[in-house]
């Protein structure tokens, strides 16, 4: 038991500095994070704005990124999606800013054991509009301090160790980029939410001074901090991952169990239906105008739509278990005793 919780700590300790190095990092300006290390900047030339492609390819598979006549990055074989925003922002400011870092190995024969070689390293190839590389390099595995990584340029047998956390940036399970994120709302606009099930409707307001109540059913008042976090949970909606087609007969798109409304000061309404059951800890579901569909957790579900009991304050027995309903319909609030 006691080696369990040590490993566990040891893992926190490492989820935490992970944290605090991606904060910190994320504050500084690419040239202050490489005049940090007063070396010279690997790909010099490289500036993010001029990369309009991005190829990677590890053990067999292969992926390609490029910006749409709009500068937004796409993954061209999905549909033209837009891909993840935020990792390409990561993996942009990196390159941007990394430095020559420190040559660990010239031996050819040890790049496989640093994992820089073309079958164990992930080769990345950015290419600006004329189709011109501006970096070409293989990605190997971390350093001993987790906070490094070996890099091998293309064409060179100079195996270095750079200042950056780079084979997180360059794998995604399943080797898809697109952007699993549904909604991207300003949670302070959020003025009205709603939920609809087979049971009926809760509608919650805010009003001008930023206090939530209840709207429908009438009468009946809501704790305000839990709605406060529904809406919280449905601003920044991010998916678990994206529909296999395989799985279609279970959608249920044209019957959701639940649609969770979020409408904004200006009046904009966004809606996401609940719909078939994928296991029977997700969901899949769908953004009202989209044809995408996605499918995220139970959890999210009801971090974004509370119980009626819950929310209103209505006491519920601790004994009791509670359980989504089939269809993941609404409870019916409990009547009042006259």
């Amino acid at each position: 038991m006691r080696s369990k919780q040590i490993y566990f700590m040891a893992a926190i300790f490492v989820a935490l500095a992970l944290v605090a190095y991606f904060a910190y990092q994320s504050k500084m300006a690419p040239e202050q994070r490489a005049a940090q290390t007063g070396k010279k900047k690997m790909f010099p030339n490289f500036k993010a704005d001029e990369a309009k492609k991005l190829k990677i390819k590890s053990l067999g598979s292969e992926a390609t990124l490029q910006r749409d006549d709009t500068g937004t990055w796409i993954v061209p074989d999905k549909g033209n999606y837009p891909a993840d925003k935020k990792a390409l922002q990561q993996i942009l400011d990196a390159i941007e800013s990394m430095d020559t870092g420190t040559v660990v190995s010239r031996n050819p024969e040890k790049q496989r054991l640093y994992e820089v070689d073309e079958m164990m390293g992930t080769e990345v190839t950015f290419l600006d509009k004329s189709d011109q590389e501006i970096a070409h390099f293989f990605v190997g595995k971390a350093g001993q301090d987790f906070f490094s990584t070996n890099v091998r340029l293309a064409g060179t047998n100079d195996v270095r160790l750079v200042n950056k956390m780079l084979s997180h940036m360059f794998k995604r399970p399943g080797g898809d980029w697109r952007d699993k994120l549904i909604f991207d709302i300003d949670e302070g606009k959020i003025a009205k939410l709603s939920v609809t099930g087979e049971e009926g409707t809760v509608i919650f307001g805010k009003s001008e001074q930023g206090t939530w109540s209840t709207i429908e059913p009438a009468g009946k008042e809501a704790d305000a901090e839990e709605i406060k976090r529904c809406a919280a949970a449905f601003a920044k909606l991010r998916a678990s991952g994206f529909a296999d087609e395989k799985d279609k007969d279970k959608f249920a798109l044209d019957k959701p169990g639940r649609v969770i409304t979020a409408t904004t000061d200006d009046g904009e309404a966004h809606t996401l239906n609940v719909c078939g059951e994928k296991s029977k800890a997700q969901f899949f579901v769908q953004r009202a105008g989209s044809d995408t569909v996605f499918f995220i957790s139970k959890y999210q579900i009801d971090r974004m739509s509370k119980s009626w009991e819950h929310i209103l304050g209505v006491e519920v027995k601790k004994s009791k278990k509670m359980h989504p309903p089939k269809g993941m319909q609404l409870p019916k609030p409990k009547k009042e005793n006259k």
